[in-house]
């Protein structure tokens, strides 16, 4: 309800799997992704370049509807700059 966010996290979505490893993103992916969800108990490293090079962010857990709010060095941004990215989750504890 907040008019701030209210044109945050539509549009296309691209999943990833725990142990996701995308060092080239898939075609139409790469520098497009403008907000993130990562999964609980999860961590999501981004690079700025193919190939997992350039700058690197590491997402924790959480909701991330603005990727322009996270700076990507002196004059960037995180949104439409991610080019690579490894989705990297603990394995589930046993269950009593």
């Amino acid at each position: 309800s907040d008019p701030y966010y209210e044109r945050c996290c539509g549009g296309a979505e691209l999943s990833v799997q725990p142990g996701t490893d995308l060092p080239y993103l898939p075609s139409g992916w790469r520098n497009v992704i403008s907000s993130l969800v990562v999964g609980q108990r999860c961590e999501l490293v981004v690079w700025s370049l193919r190939g997992k090079a350039g700058k690197t962010r590491k997402f924790s857990s959480g909701t991330y509807p603005r990727l322009e709010e996270y700076r990507r060095g002196i004059f960037g941004d995180w949104s439409n700059s991610i080019s690579s990215l490894y989705c990297r989750c603990p394995p589930a504890g046993p269950r009593p």
